[in-house]
């Protein structure tokens, strides 16, 4: 823009407003006016301040403002802004780790440190080490982030009613605790019920405890995982696992993998759960059919007797087309089996056996649903120019799947385009 109209107030405002970093070209008359720099800020990043003029810095009211905007903003501040309380708590409280920008002097002082970590707790990284040891900051800081334990001096992680507050706010701050709480029943208790996963950092000790397991389990079902293989053959604990998610069956021990009751109530949370099951029940229809009912594309764990059946494969395609891939050839052939499976997704009809790939009627129903489907029709329909122009009527991208031959024939074409 000519310079005249790089000193245009409603200009250079509208510029800023539609990309912040326009600023740079504006003329230093309007790098220091702040409704046209908070405009430039809003909606962009902090990096538009290397473009403010420099007598902004000092100004608390555009500090403050632009702070609540972006909280690293800070970093562009007056040294005498940064040290000032409420211009840094604004940072913090948008930015945690604003902080590193702030006086060294506020990371030693306590009031300011324990009012910061109630904003955010991240800002503990940059805090004095003399307050890493302080219990008062750190049951601010747990109850804002549970995992802010790790920032804590060694002496507070054996502290045992800071760690319960952790571990009650988020399960897995239990990987900081000491040793001696990873022990503690309360303790673990407390974690593993807010976040079963944390049984990984339980003493093993308690890994057998079948409280502590089901607690565990309930909430997470894969958390069987870390338990003691005497608890993974534990029917209710199993069941439990199972129930609140079937992928924990692939932890079970062997002989609850034959136990249909455990099964089923696997793979009905979970279809593909039937991959981990024994083949003997791979075999059972019941088994069988609660797992492609759940997922259809367990039906490629199912013995191959069973996946003959139409009644199973047809509950398997309803849940999930693509399972047609893993259904006997026998009814590929079928057409309530495999016209089912392509009027929910064209493309399965890959999977047909050749006989439908010619059946004009059937393709068509295909390639309605996704024009894609044409690619796998049979070769001999991309020359019949009867099909082909009910086809490209249907969807004019069928054009290009026919046959080149067709591509120069006027009729053809311009039924597609």
């Amino acid at each position: 823009a000519h310079d005249s109209l790089k000193k245009d107030k409603e200009v250079v405002l509208a510029a800023v407003k539609e990309w912040g970093y326009a600023l740079e070209y504006a003329h230093d008359s309007l790098k220091k006016d702040k409704e046209v720099v908070l405009a430039a800020i809003k909606g962009w990043d902090a990096a538009v301040f290397q473009f403010v003029h420099d007598s902004l810095a000092k100004d608390k009211e555009f500090i403050l403002a632009a702070v609540k905007e972006h909280g690293w903003a800070l970093e562009y501040a007056h040294d005498s802004l940064k040290k000032d309380k409420e211009v840094v708590l604004a940072a913090v409280k948008e930015y945690g780790w604003a902080l590193e920008y702030a006086d060294d002097s506020l990371a030693k002082d306590k009031e300011f440190i324990l009012a910061a970590v109630k904003q955010n707790s991240y800002i503990l990284e940059y805090a004095d080490d003399s307050l890493k040891k302080d219990k008062e900051v750190f049951l601010a800081a747990v109850k804002d982030r549970g995992d802010a334990l790790s920032a804590a001096d060694d002496s507070l992680k054996k502290d045992k009613e800071l760690v319960l507050a952790a571990v009650k706010e988020h399960g897995w701050a239990l990987e900081y605790a000491h040793d001696s709480l990873k022990k503690d029943k309360e303790v673990v208790l407390a974690a593993v019920k807010e976040f079963g996963y944390a049984l990984e950092y339980t003493d093993d000790s308690l890994k057998k405890d079948k409280k502590v397991v089901l607690t565990a389990v309930k909430h997470m079902g894969e958390a069987l995982y870390d338990a003691d293989d005497s608890l993974k053959k534990d029917k209710e604990v199993v069941l439990a696992a199972v129930k609140q998610d079937g992928r924990a069956l692939q932890f079970v021990h062997d002989s609850l993998k034959k136990d249909k009751e455990v099964i089923l109530a696997a793979v009905k949370e979970y279809g593909y759960a039937l991959g981990y099951t024994d083949d003997s029940l791979k075999k059972d229809k019941e088994v069988v059919l609660a797992a492609v009912k759940q997922d259809g594309g367990a039906l490629q764990f199912v013995h191959d007797s069973l996946k003959k059946d139409k009644e199973v494969v047809l509950a398997a395609v309803k849940k999930w087309a693509y399972a047609l891939e893993y259904a006997h050839d026998s009814l590929k052939k079928d057409k309530e089996v495999v016209g089912i499976a392509v009027k929910k997704w064209g493309n399965t009809l890959e999977y047909a056996d050749d006989s439908l790939k010619k059946d004009k009627e059937f393709v068509l129903a295909a390639v309605k649903e996704d024009v894609e489907a044409l690619q796998f029709a049979h070769d001999s329909l991309a020359k019949d120019k009867e099909f082909i122009l009910a086809a490209v009527k249907q969807d004019g991208g069928a054009l290009k799947f026919v046959h080149d031959s067709l591509k120069k024939d006027k009729e053809v074409v311009l039924a597609a385009v």
